[in-house]
């Protein structure tokens, strides 16, 4: 109904000094995330975003429970977080608001009851809608262009344009549109005189309106009333050739590639003019008024760390999206598991292994997947790595021999250099064409123990990722304490370890007694993490030499036999993933060294590339200094140098 409010998207605009500017989304006179705002006489800038969130506990919003459980089904829902991000950061920021569900996961995800699916429809970034997009690569067909829009009208929700979003609203379907208008346009201009034509479409405006049209259209003045929902359109391109004008370019393409395999931008290296600008003589333009494609998206799973109420984990994730830029590359999702508090350590390390919570986990991964979601990236801090390993760890039988991967990792397709030709796992399992890939594993000061990771944990994670990232600190008080509890106390008071934390599963008589001594955790023995020569051995003698040498950082071939025979440590057999070193590190970083991914600006720029780049490795990202092993250092001052 009309109010005379501002409602969809819009600025803000008031030049007094204390003013405001404030650009993004608005409902009923309200801003919603996601929205920009800054100060006009102090550059003070706070940032709204959204974030998932897949609740797998009993705890409440802002209190975690002393001894945790997770009995009722999960929850799924979309939160709003607005954080300080220059200027002032103010006192009673990061600021959590609950804006979708939550929605109960009772049973698994499915296509007629996928909580999953409705919470990734309300994650959106301000700029998704901007004409800054021009990737929007989930709207092309092979590099040639759009050649049909689908519109869907069976969703309860509302109408979709399939790959667009609803402008005004910014949701992926419209629940009060009467008609859905197309317009066709021709255009006989050559390729080369048209820039704005490209292999990936991208948005632009109407040539035929003033370069002021935008601004009037997203304009809210201080008690102005609300202007009509924005018309403007989305321009894609087609291809507009006859069969017979096409089919000498496709033989000479498939002369190129050979056996008939389409060219696409990596495979070939020709100008598009060249080849292009004959099929292309006749240019089809399609606009859909109100609707702009989005940008296709991958996900990014948060596992937060011990002692994180569901409330503590929003802020401290939507404060590093704030920061940083990920939120426009990746869909955020944060698994909220039960992590008890202050001397419930010990409780919430067993829960993290339960049967309940990797089930949890796989819930969440099958809607993803459900919601055509095909890559995921996962991140942990702290104790999350627990409750990741868990969900991924493989299967041995009791003489330890391998059996298969779990359910959450058979989701996963295997890393594109993983063949094991030993354990034939494909045919045991079978190959399912719906397994989606895990671009990227980040594991922030992670708190597991370093023998079980490099015996076991380690080839779990890599059978499904080529990039594996471990940023530590060797200065960790908080893992100092986590090593200090499971080497000393634990074993003290009779607790027994979960089967992830073990180092193999077969109980040795003599090394049954693991404590009475720290137990080193990978987040702070950085420089620990490479496998240990038995076990080259082991893969030398069965003959996989080169099934050892896929697991390792440096794939210049070596004779695997002699370096496995040193006991020196001068060939070190370094495990294949990148590790940060963040030790030098010294601003924005609290005493215990324990969490400093939100504010660090080298952390922010270095985490936001790996992310936003699809997982580039360490050794092609800025900023990093390659020390040894598998080591990396940041290339920075500290802080009390200036110039």
């Amino acid at each position: 109904r009309e109010t005379g409010l501002p409602d969809g998207l819009g600025r803000w605009l008031d030049d007094a000094w204390e003013g405001e500017t404030l650009t993004g989304y608005w409902k009923q006179g309200e801003p919603v995330a996601p929205f920009l705002s800054w100060n006009v006489g102090t550059d003070d800038a706070v940032v709204a975003v959204r974030c998932a969130y897949f609740k797998a506990t009993d705890d409440n919003f802002h209190k975690n429970k002393f001894v945790p459980t997770n009995k009722n089904p999960p929850e799924v829902g979309v939160a709003s977080i607005e954080c300080s991000v220059s200027g002032s950061f103010y006192k009673h920021l990061p600021h959590v608001t609950l804006i979708e569900g939550p929605h109960v996961a009772e049973d698994m995800p499915n296509q007629q009851h996928n909580p999953v699916r409705d919470a990734l429809s309300h994650l959106f970034h301000f700029g998704d809608a901007s004409e800054e997009n021009e990737n929007a690569d989930h709207i092309h067909n092979d590099g040639k262009g759009v050649t049909h829009i689908n519109i869907n009208a069976c969703d309860p929700r509302g109408v979709q344009v399939l790959g667009h979003m609803y402008e005004p609203t910014g949701r992926f379907f419209s629940s009060d549109a009467t008609s859905i208008t197309v317009d066709i346009e021709r255009d006989d201009a050559p390729r080369r005189q048209r820039p704005s034509v490209s292999r990936h479409p991208k948005m632009t405006k109407p040539s035929e309106k003033p370069s002021a049209r935008w601004l009037q259209k997203t304009l809210f003045m201080p008690k102005a009333s609300a202007t009509n929902s924005m018309e403007k359109l989305v321009e894609v391109e087609v291809e507009d050739s006859s069969e017979e004008e096409n089919s000498e370019e496709e033989e000479e393409e498939e002369d190129e590639v050979g056996n008939g395999n389409q060219i696409t931008g990596q495979q070939h290296h020709k100008q598009p003019s060249d080849i292009q600008q004959h099929s292309m003589r006749n240019a089809v333009t399609l606009r859909v008024r109100n609707w702009v494609p989005y940008m296709y998206k991958e996900a990014l799973v948060f596992f937060p760390g011990y002692n994180s109420s569901m409330e503590y984990v929003l802020k401290s994730f939507g404060q590093f999206l704030a920061m940083t830029r990920v939120s426009r590359h990746v869909y955020p999702f944060v698994y909220v598991w039960p992590s008890s508090y202050n001397l419930g350590y010990l409780y919430a390390s067993k829960i993290s292994a339960s049967d309940i919570n990797e089930e949890n986990v796989l819930k969440m991964v099958t809607g993803l997947m459900d919601a055509g979601i095909t890559k995921v990236n996962f991140m942990t801090h702290s104790m999350g790595v627990q409750t990741l390993l868990s969900a991924l760890r493989d299967r041995h039988n009791e003489k330890g021999e391998f059996i298969g991967r779990s359910d959450v990792s058979m989701c996963f397709q295997m890393a594109q250099d993983f063949e094991e030709s030993t354990e034939n796992e494909e045919r045991k399992h079978g190959q399912n064409s719906n397994q989606i890939v895990c671009k990227s594993i980040t594991l922030l000061n992670p708190d597991f123990p370093v023998k079980a990771f490099c015996k076991r944990g380690f080839l779990s994670l890599r059978r499904i990722c080529q990039t594996i990232t471990v940023v530590g600190d060797r200065n960790d008080r908080a893992l100092w304490w986590s090593s200090l509890i499971n080497g000393v106390a634990a074993p003290l008071l009779g607790v027994e370890f979960t089967e992830v934390l073990k180092p193999t599963i077969i109980v040795d008589p003599e090394h049954e007694d693991m404590g009475r001594t720290l137990m080193e955790r990978i987040g702070r023995s950085i420089d620990k993490l490479y496998l240990e020569n038995e076990m080259g051995q082991e893969y030398h003698q069965s003959g996989n030499d080169k099934a050892f040498r896929r697991l390792l950082f440096n794939k210049a071939p070596i004779d695997l036999e002699k370096a496995a025979s040193d006991d020196e440590g001068k060939n070190r057999f370094w495990m294949d993933m990148d590790v940060i070193d963040m030790t030098g590190l010294d601003t924005n970083i609290k005493g215990m060294r324990h969490s400093g991914f939100g504010l660090n600006p080298m952390l922010l720029r270095d985490l936001g590339e790996l992310l936003s780049s699809g997982g580039k490795r360490a050794i092609k990202r800025s900023g990093l200094l390659y020390r040894e092993g598998n080591v990396f250092s940041y290339a920075h001052a500290p802080s009390f140098v200036s110039q």
